[in-house]
């Protein structure tokens, strides 16, 4: 990842079965315009970028790191798309991204969460991403942890990053 003059890290990636799945965090110290971001894959292949903004996260660690809490990979083979993830401070906000190798279906994500992105490739395949449609308000080990789900398609073939700041 490049672009917009920021520093990219990778902050978890899923390569379990066929296809890749990654969260990517750059942090700017100040509002930017006009900028663009690349991706600039290994290999030649079909894929989707989705690039977020936020205001108030957390800046602390290097290149804004203090943002990130917990991650996951979660991968199956047969069933929905289900990962848990137990957040690691007050007011997270969970993400998730995911890749269906096999199938062009679209995504029905589970009850209080919103579909952000998917794309159906030209090779028959469905990236997504999706988020809780609020943030969990209480962290740590005597919380409930968060499930990132997809109701349907129940086909094989997922591939599954979880990100939770």
């Amino acid at each position: 990842m490049t672009g917009a003059g920021l520093t990219w890290q990778l902050v978890v990636r899923a390569n379990v079965q066929s296809g890749n799945s990654e969260v990517w965090r750059a942090f700017a110290p100040s509002p930017l315009t006009n900028v663009s971001v690349t991706a600039t894959l290994s290999q030649a292949a079909v894929s989707s970028l989705t690039v977020m903004t936020f205001t108030g996260a957390d800046t602390s660690g290097t290149s804004g790191s203090g943002a990130i809490g917990a991650t996951a990979v979660f991968s199956n083979t047969t069933g929905a798309p289900t990962s848990n993830v137990t957040t690691t401070r007050n007011n997270s906000w969970v993400f998730a991204v995911g890749n269906d190798y096999d199938n062009p279906i679209a995504r029905t994500v589970g009850a209080s969460q919103t579909l952000v992105h998917q794309y159906f490739t030209p090779t028959g395949d469905t990236y997504w991403m999706q988020r809780q449609n609020s943030v969990t308000p209480v962290s740590g080990p005597s919380s409930r942890s968060t499930t990132q789900r997809d109701d349907r398609p129940v086909q094989p073939g997922h591939l599954r990053d979880s990100s939770c700041p």
